[in-house]
């Protein structure tokens, strides 16, 4: 039987970069967040978590806006901000530390230029 695999799923808080590259460095892997990249960590205060920042590969997503003032109409589909570049190794559970996203706003012509 193979191993269920779930969702991780929890609010982040964005960072500066400084203390973010500072983090990384103090933790043995320096590294330089360029301006195509958003570094985030674990949003504590708003409940429930179990986002790991050596999940590579997971995303960074915004609620879309309220498609109007009617409630029946609902929100605007969920919009894409990073994916997860890097992080630490596995294991690193802790909240506390910061993880490395792609900015996908900065490719979006790139992107949309490849689907054509």
């Amino acid at each position: 039987m193979g191993v269920e695999e779930r969702a991780r799923v929890g609010l982040v808080r964005l960072a500066d970069v400084v203390p973010c590259e500072q983090q990384y460095a103090r933790n043995g892997a320096p590294v330089s967040v360029s301006d195509n990249m958003l570094c985030a960590s674990h949003k504590p205060d708003y409940g429930a978590s179990n986002i790991c920042p050596s999940d590579t590969g997971g995303i960074l997503v915004l609620p879309g806006a309220p498609t109007s003032g009617d409630p029946a109409e609902g929100q605007a589909p969920w919009r894409l901000m990073g994916l997860v570049s890097f992080g630490y190794e596995q294991g690193e559970c802790d909240p506390a530390l910061y993880t490395v996203y792609t900015h996908v706003a900065h490719f979006k012509d790139w992107i949309e230029g490849l689907m054509r």
